[in-house]
């Protein structure tokens, strides 16, 4: 029984080193895919479970010699001993075939559409339910001024997008291109205040200095801000022609049995109309 112990420890032991390894080689997916590297050289799981069997042989002897002499059950013995190596093969397996993904299901594209048509309804709280990290863009959120708020409409007028192919799924992650159309602030804001100088020189082309400046020879806030108004409205008559497009691939990943988008700086620039970074 003694020789029995330390044969038993010695296989538990084993197990115990298979825990302690650094890493596993591979992904039960790659075993399935076929796509595991070779790494060259004898593997720590190969050496392992050669000394298990090692140590199989020598237990399965020592219950033998104790069956003859009657102090063990030789059928319950070896029973045990199976079950023993078995548990720690599978220990062993599990490690080395490390994380067992989930086989994704669903087209990623149908996220996408179903994000960017809730984000052009302007069903923002809807839209928000397919991203990953983010419970909000701010795109519900209009500027205070009435004017910046006629520009935010403009943008939300804008939106369109087309998905440009099918998506292209790698386990649990997929990429999806999309084409999306957007008013261009930038070039829109620069029309506004070139269109607003103009208005500027034809009121003071056409007034009285005294309608047009103050004491300090300053615009008379009325003006400006009447300048500013129309040039506004001529600009945004033609917006249209502001629009601008961006092709890029949408990342997704699969979690809890559905796709959501991993917004970037890209899907964040281009909704805000090319204004941020």
């Amino acid at each position: 029984m003694k020789h029995l112990r330390i044969i038993g420890s010695g296989i538990m032991g084993l197990g115990l080193l298979s825990c302690l390894r650094p890493c596993a080689h591979g992904t039960w997916q790659s075993y399935v895919d076929n796509t595991l590297t070779p790494q060259g050289g004898i593997s720590i799981e190969l050496i392992l479970v050669a000394a298990i069997f090692l140590f199989m042989f020598i237990a399965l002897v020592g219950i033998v010699k104790q069956g003859k002499s009657g102090r063990i059950n030789v059928g319950w013995a070896a029973l045990s001993l199976l079950f023993s190596v078995l548990a720690v093969l599978s220990c062993i397996l599990g490690l080395s075939a490390g994380t067992v993904y989930t086989k994704a299901s669903g087209d990623p594209a149908d996220t996408v559409k179903a994000f960017f048509d809730s984000v052009v309804a302007r069903d923002y709280q809807t839209a928000y339910t397919y991203l990953k990290d983010y419970s909000s863009l701010g795109l519900e959120n209009p500027p205070e001024s009435e004017n910046a708020k006629l520009a935010y409409e403009a943008l939300l007028d804008s939106y369109s997008y087309t998905v440009t192919g099918k998506a292209r799924i790698d386990r649990l992650e997929a990429t999806v291109p999309v084409r999306l159309r957007y008013l261009d602030l930038p070039s829109f804001e620069a029309s506004v205040a070139s269109r607003t100088n103009e208005n500027l020189a034809e009121f003071v082309k056409n007034n009285p200095i005294s309608m047009v400046y103050d004491e300090n020879d300053q615009y008379l806030p009325s003006v400006t801000e009447k300048a500013y108004a129309d040039a506004l409205a001529f600009v945004l008559d033609k917006a249209d022609s502001y629009y601008s497009s961006l092709e890029f691939q949408l990342k997704l990943e699969y979690e809890d049995g559905s796709w959501y988008i991993i917004s970037d700086e890209v899907l964040h620039k281009a909704l805000a109309g090319n204004t941020i970074y």
